[in-house]
């Protein structure tokens, strides 16, 4: 049941029209909500306060012709955004769902190079993560340690007309030993339909992540490299596909003979993971094959994961 408050007309239009205070701060002065005050201002046959009149032509001028947000008409007009929200519903004007910057990223399409890149780290550290039923609904986001923060920021940069926020979250690991005690860095993109069909590429129904055959081109291979690539002395290259069925890793076999007559072999690797043995499959590549691979992807050579091309450089 809604709160009464002790209030008189006389008091109220004191108080709203004579003394300009907000309903929020009468609200406060008699211990209510806004929402009781503003039903009293109602009651009483009290207008609303706003800075002007807001003209109906003038308004559709701004949301539609201006493309300006209900925020920044709201602000311009001293009203609340849900006032202007109202009054174009009563215009019969379609309310944008979101507000101007996220309608401009859903505007967007994924370039060649941006969907190699994606391509490369959903075989790597990438997740394309699902949130709701509808278009827009994925996103992608990817988590480096320390050591790759330079190459994480590569990313961004890549992918820049896909985030909204610029600033890298960043995790405490003194109680997760996956990446140690070390920070661990994460960007994400908006929610957008051009990820859909990349989650649907590469997940199960039931949410497992597997590789499928596709294309894989020079970038993609880079990326895969840098991602979750490991030289091992010069003598070797392996790709730690430890999480992949037997598909997917006969997949990846396949992808890199077709498409650049490179020959991996599987070998099995097990770990202990919070007092249990769990156990995997590695991709390997021999130095003849290693030196084909890097001489395939130099070119993308980028500094913060040079380590993982270094022994390659004299071959």
């Amino acid at each position: 049941m809604p709160k009464t408050v002790n209030i008189s007309k006389e008091e109220l239009q004191q108080l709203y029209k004579t003394e300009i205070k907000t309903t929020k701060e009468i609200a406060s002065l008699y211990n209510c909500s806004r929402g009781t005050i503003g039903r009293k201002l109602k009651e009483f046959g009290i207008k609303n306060n706003f800075r002007y009149e807001i003209n109906k032509e003038e308004l559709k001028k701004m949301y539609i012709d201006e493309d300006m947000t209900s925020y920044e008409i709201a602000d311009i007009y001293g009203c609340h955004r849900k006032y202007i929200i109202s009054r174009l519903k009563k215009m019969n004007v379609k309310v944008r769902r979101h507000k101007r910057k996220y309608s401009i990223f859903y505007e967007q399409k994924l370039t060649e190079e941006q969907k190699e890149i994606i391509y490369g780290g959903m075989l790597g550290d990438g997740h394309m993560s699902y949130h709701h039923i509808g278009e827009n609904s994925c996103r992608y986001l990817e988590t480096h340690g320390e050591k790759q923060l330079e190459y994480l920021k590569w990313k961004i940069k890549k992918l820049d007309n896909f985030i909204s926020k610029k600033t890298i979250a960043v995790s405490d690991n003194r109680f997760n030993n996956t990446f140690g005690i070390t920070p661990t860095y994460r960007f994400l993109t908006v929610l957008h339909k051009e990820f859909v069909p990349i989650r649907k590429m590469f997940y199960t129904e039931e949410g497992k992540k597997v590789v499928p055959l596709f294309k894989l081109t020079p970038l993609s291979l880079a990326i895969w490299c840098f991602d979750d690539g490991s030289c091992c002395g010069g003598k070797s290259y392996n790709f730690y596909t430890l999480s992949f069925d037997d598909e997917s890793l006969n997949n990846l076999l396949i992808m890199l003979k077709n498409d650049f007559d490179i020959e991996g072999k599987l070998y099995e690797r097990s770990w202990n993971w919070k007092d249990e043995i769990h156990k995997g499959k590695m991709i390997s590549l021999d130095r003849r094959n290693s030196i084909k691979m890097y001489e395939i992807i130099k070119k993308f050579r980028i500094k913060s994961v040079e380590y993982k091309l270094d022994n390659f450089i004299t071959p």
